[in-house]
């Protein structure tokens, strides 16, 4: 029997310019805007969303997995891209720093892999995912990052690009954003007493919509997209 497929879904990347265009109309001049494309875009397919999103003036873009990454650099995409997610192995993280991508340091295994590979590291851009209350992925304020930060001033490979964490529940619980932002700002200002230049990010959609205090250098959005 011939196979029909009754079902279809159509994908209007115009609202995905208009979306990142309103959204960005909110921001400060200084604040970046990337547009998270994990999962395929949410379903909407990655690489023509990742286009869609840098004609309408995103900075960059964030995926979940070194697979993704990848997937958009084989593409021909050549912005700023972001892995938010765990890199597992040495020859992952060879590729993310062949490719121009930069990793989020999201667990202890993550430095303890980094100081393994440092040695054979192209260059490396690196952002800290501090863990400020999702319990999900991050480093936790004190030894955990001050381990991360001794494997950085040991290995000439390694740029420190930022410092980031994810907020646990902003559309649901939106007092939780305040609580969080307490806890992420020290973590903040500890990095940038060795590298001052460091951006800072926290804001996804809801907080992006909802929490201007939450900006800092550069928000990340995803569904709102």
């Amino acid at each position: 029997m011939d196979r029909f497929i009754a079902n279809r879904i159509t994908i209007d990347l115009d609202a995905v310019r208009h979306n990142v265009r309103f959204l960005r109309s909110l921001l400060p001049v200084h604040t970046r805007f990337t547009a998270a494309v994990k999962a395929d875009a949410y379903g909407h397919g990655a690489v023509p969303v990742a286009r869609a999103v840098l004609e309408a003036g995103a900075w960059g873009l964030a995926v979940a997995t070194a697979e993704e990454a990848a997937e958009l650099r084989d593409a021909g995409v050549e912005a700023p891209v972001l892995v938010m997610g765990p890199v597992y192995t040495e020859g992952q993280l060879v590729e993310m720093a062949g490719r121009d991508i930069e990793v989020s340091v999201v667990s202890p295994e993550m430095v303890r892999l980094l100081q393994k590979a440092s040695k054979s590291l192209p260059a490396l851009r690196i952002h800290i995912k501090l863990d400020t209350g999702m319990n999900r992925q991050g480093l936790l304020p004190g030894p955990e990052v001050e381990a991360l930060m001794d494997v950085v001033r040991s290995a000439p490979s390694i740029t420190m690009a930022g410092i980031m964490t994810h907020f646990a529940c902003s559309s649901e619980e939106p007092d939780s954003v305040g609580w969080q932002l307490e806890r992420f700002r020290p973590g903040v200002e500890r990095v940038r007493r060795e590298w001052p230049q460091v951006p800072a990010h926290a804001a996804n959609s809801a907080a992006t919509m909802h929490h201007p205090e939450s900006y800092f250098d550069m928000v990340r959005c995803g569904i709102a997209v």
